[in-house]
């Protein structure tokens, strides 16, 4: 049961209980909204001693490939069991390799879209893709041990992709026309801040469908190449990095929105900036 998932063992009257999202949205053009963003990180995001979940986020470990093979790659995620790495090959897809401590000559290896975020709750990692190609696509799955996955060897990563069978991940959601900046469980729902065309939107996932979506700011805050969302003082952050372009005769007009978004409890925070340029098309 998809609810199990995620907070464990709850009752159907917490099933049932409906869970209010507060939205704080800011437009850091205007500097009193700034003003106000600005104080509300520097409250929220800090360094606080014993936060364990953060430290799993900021891993300076790298999986290292033989001379003239790649390089190396920085660790996505570590905690006592595995250094997770991850990679996105765009439209050609993306990759999680879990290094098993135990054994570090196994890796195992799991095909996704694109990683959006890694969240281990319960003994369970949560599993965020997500990919702007065409018209875009995003999944939430869970994995309850990668030692059920292939194993690849460092020779073998990122040309020979073992088979993964579909049974491997359990789906909370799959699903085409949209991308996703964060899942965020809580209270045992599943909330998402995703982006559908010039709208993102803050929807809550049941039965792998988004029911009861919303919008939540006037433009996409969808990209190409994201950092992967963390999580800081039990705040889940994600970063805003949207640039897209479009020509029409001899124009070619360029947006961009930057900024962040935050959940913090029962609330989310956002915080962007608007730019558009016109200039003449070559």
């Amino acid at each position: 049961m998809f609810f199990l998932l995620i907070i464990g063992c709850v009752s159907k009257s917490d099933e049932n209980k409906v869970v209010k999202i507060e939205k704080r949205i800011f437009d850091l053009n205007i500097p009193e909204q700034k003003t106000e963003f600005d104080l509300w990180v520097s409250k929220n995001i800090i360094e606080v001693p014993n936060d364990t979940t953060s430290k799993k986020y900021e891993s300076t470990k790298e999986l290292k490939f033989r001379e003239g093979k790649f390089g190396s790659v920085k660790c996505s995620f570590e905690d006592s069991n595995f250094e997770v790495y991850s990679n996105c090959g765009g439209e050609f897809g993306g990759s999680f390799y879990f290094v098993d401590k135990k054994s570090p000559d196994k890796i195992y290896y799991l095909s996704i879209t694109c990683p959006k975020m890694i969240d281990f709750q319960n003994g369970k990692y949560f599993l965020t893709q997500t990919l702007a190609h065409m018209s875009g696509s995003a999944g939430v799955g869970v994995l309850s041990d990668p030692r059920i996955l292939p194993i690849i060897s460092k020779e073998n990563i990122f040309t020979d992709e073992p088979f993964v069978s579909e049974s491997t991940i359990e789906t909370i959601l799959d699903t085409f026309g949209l991308t996703a900046n964060v899942f965020y469980p809580y209270k045992g729902k599943a909330f998402l801040v995703y982006s559908e065309n010039d709208t993102t939107y803050l929807g809550e996932i049941s039965d792998r469908k988004i029911i009861n979506r919303e919008p939540i700011l006037n433009h996409g805050t969808w990209s190409y190449y994201d950092e992967l969302n963390r999580i800081k003082n039990g705040i889940y952050i994600s970063d805003i990095n949207h640039v897209s372009t479009s020509i029409d005769r001899d124009l070619e007009t360029t947006e961009a929105v930057t900024g962040a978004i935050y959940f913090k409890r029962d609330t989310i925070v956002l915080g962007y900036k608007y730019n558009k340029t016109i200039t003449k098309s070559e």
